[in-house]
């Protein structure tokens, strides 16, 4: 569908992300989306979202559209789609680079869970299928900076720490 404020570099959406995401005194960064960046399924990725997301210090994309389970990484970013939750599943295409783990044969759920660890974060993805297997689960960490710790916003960087 068209959007509005556009959904390519430069545009209205993406400056509204990167000023909020750079601002961020987030120690994760998750972006939640409809359609994904990248995707082997059946509808495929959107080149026109294909932000700099490892630049801007994004750790995880999480979006859907596309019907079933699939987790990327690039450029040390993890972007997983889960579309998996109760429309009818569709089998994959070409596994598209990046592409680490696909799962169209049941149902399911993806857990986040994040926990303070000490001086660090923690956050584990679990993705679960309707019969309670545990397809896929990953786990990002990232240094608790304490707002005191903190000047400014958050750094860019070209990829996670």
């Amino acid at each position: 569908g068209h959007e509005p404020d556009g959904n390519r570099p430069g545009s209205v959406q993406h400056l509204w992300l990167t000023r909020r995401v750079t601002a961020s005194q987030a120690a994760i960064q998750v972006v939640v989306r409809h359609r994904p960046p990248y995707s082997s399924g059946s509808h495929g990725g959107v080149p026109s979202s294909q932000w700099n997301f490892a630049d801007l210090g994004v750790e995880l994309v999480r979006s859907g559209h596309d019907h079933g389970y699939e987790r990327i990484e690039k450029a040390g970013v993890q972007y997983v789609v889960n579309g998996a939750g109760g429309a009818g599943l569709r089998p994959f295409k070409t596994p598209v680079e990046g592409s680490l783990v696909r799962h169209h044969a049941s149902h399911g759920a993806l857990r986040l869970d994040v926990q303070v660890e000490g001086p660090q974060v923690r956050l584990e993805a679990t993705f679960q299928d309707v019969l309670g297997k545990e397809v896929d689960t990953f786990v990002i960490t990232r240094p608790l900076q304490l707002e005191t710790q903190r000047s400014g916003s958050r750094p860019l960087r070209s990829a996670p720490e």
